[in-house]
């Protein structure tokens, strides 16, 4: 499989996935079990983000190599505690922790963790002008 995801576009996508773990079982829904588990992942995901060496990093404290190393148990995890807690009883809790599952590891099978992250910091508005830009082409009628 060729690795297509930089370190900078890696942790973007792990803070969108960290996001969408801390506010989907509430949206969705799923239940007091599901939303305890969901933040719990996502406050894991996106803090180990942030001290990621990237230049989204708050502090760059973990080298990006060890944020890959870092990944697979946490993949792991994400899909065996759902079913441990019950956080995944009701059915369409079962597609959202799965589907958390596969994002996380779709961008960790695309990532090239080799690849050496940008030096220079990048602030909010940098990461706004890049999503308007990504986005740009989803946007035409």
């Amino acid at each position: 499989m060729e690795k297509t995801i930089d370190p900078t576009t890696h942790i973007a996508l792990d803070y969108g996935l960290a996001a969408t773990q801390i506010i989907g079982p509430e949206l969705l829904g799923l239940g007091v079990r599901a939303n305890a588990v969901g933040t719990l992942f996502g406050l894991a995901y996106g803090a180990t983000a942030a001290l990621t060496d990237t230049p989204l990093a708050i502090t760059r404290a973990i080298p990006f190599s060890t944020h890959g190393a870092m990944e697979l148990p946490s993949i792991a995890a994400m899909a065996v505690v759902p079913w441990l807690t019950g956080a995944s009883k009701r059915p369409m809790a079962k597609v959202f922790f799965l589907s958390c599952v596969g994002m996380a590891l779709m961008n960790y099978l695309k990532t090239d963790f080799s690849a050496q992250p940008e030096s220079e910091d990048l602030g909010v508005a940098d990461v706004s002008d890049a999503a308007e830009e990504a986005l740009e082409p989803l946007l035409r009628t």
